[in-house]
């Protein structure tokens, strides 16, 4: 038996690997290193066997033995186990060995794009955006136009969640030039188009800022509420005390927003401090346009009603 012998059975081997057929895999490969323990990728795909079939801590421990080996120029090993780890929830972890390849100048557009999704996961947004973005830079020549509309449809909707609406529009226009149909892209941007169109909503984000406070006052007023401070936010909405001139007398916090970004969990977040620092137990958040996810999981967890588009 001879080298040739072993790359033979590990073809064997890669083969039922390739088929999913994974334990078959192993013997091969276990047969295949016994004539020549020289061969990498034989322990490689049995790593990757192991890790497919959930024996996670007998995958890392192999693949982790070729990583650490002094003269080890696999670079794609570190690709492997950031994988293992981001398969187990690990992302702290898989971050650090995708951050191993990428020192390395190795396929750096693949390992960016793995530690966005990592942070992506661990809902650090802009370090996903950053990274998301340096995947973009680095695309290789030839790269399929899948690969790039999956990295900025999850570009758009990190904007989408943080509320940067025009942001996001801008990433699902990029996919639409090259494929109109992928995912509900259309759909979105037909929701964003529609907004955008909207003469009352233009002329209300267009107002200025005395012309909006004098709005904002109206509205309250005309919701039955009486006015004790109305002011500027440094984010430029109009913040109001108002008590209710029902029978129950019951002191609000009214903000009105007229941003064109999507309402996000930050802001929600300022304006729940705000309540505390007032004293205010009840709240009302009025937007022309609508608020994430993370920003009405907030507003559920207190007395808060969330107002927006035409309603």
């Amino acid at each position: 038996l001879n080298k040739a012998t072993a790359e033979d059975i590990y073809n064997i081997g890669y083969i039922s690997y390739l088929k999913g057929k994974f334990e078959n895999a192993i013997s091969n490969f276990d047969d295949a290193l016994k004539i020549d323990a020289s061969n990498i990728n034989a322990y490689i795909y049995k790593g990757l066997s192991l890790n497919k079939l959930s024996k996670f801590n007998e995958a890392l421990q192999i693949l982790t033995n070729i990583a650490t080996a002094p003269k080890n120029e696999n670079y794609d090993i570190f690709i492997h186990i950031g994988d293992i780890y981001r398969s187990q929830n690990k992302f702290k972890e898989a971050i650090e060995n995708y951050e191993k390849s990428i020192k390395k100048n190795f396929k750096l557009f693949i390992c960016y794009k793995k530690i966005g999704e990592c942070y992506n996961n661990l809902s650090d947004f802009s370090r996903a955006v950053e990274n998301y973005n340096k995947s973009l830079e680095n695309s290789p020549t030839g790269i399929p136009v899948n690969d790039i509309n999956e990295i900025r449809y999850s570009l758009g909707m990190i904007y989408k969640k943080t509320g940067k609406l025009k942001e996001a529009s801008r990433e699902w226009e990029k996919i639409a030039a090259h494929d109109p149909k992928y995912r509900d892209v259309a759909n979105l941007l037909g929701i964003f188009s529609s907004v955008q169109k909207d003469n009352k909503v233009t002329d209300f984000i267009n107002m200025s800022i005395t012309q909006f406070r004098e709005f904002c006052e109206k509205i309250i007023q005309s919701l039955n509420y009486n006015i004790i401070k109305i002011y500027v936010t440094k984010n430029e909405t109009i913040q109001t005390i108002a008590i209710s001139e029902n029978e129950y007398r019951l002191e609000f916090l009214i903000e009105i927003s007229r941003s064109t970004n999507i309402i996000g969990e930050l802001m929600i977040r300022d304006f729940i401090h705000e309540m505390e620092s007032q004293k205010i137990k009840k709240g009302i958040f009025m937007t022309p346009f609508s608020f994430t996810e993370g920003a009405q999981k907030n507003a559920a967890n207190r007395d808060i009603n969330l107002i927006y588009g035409d309603k």
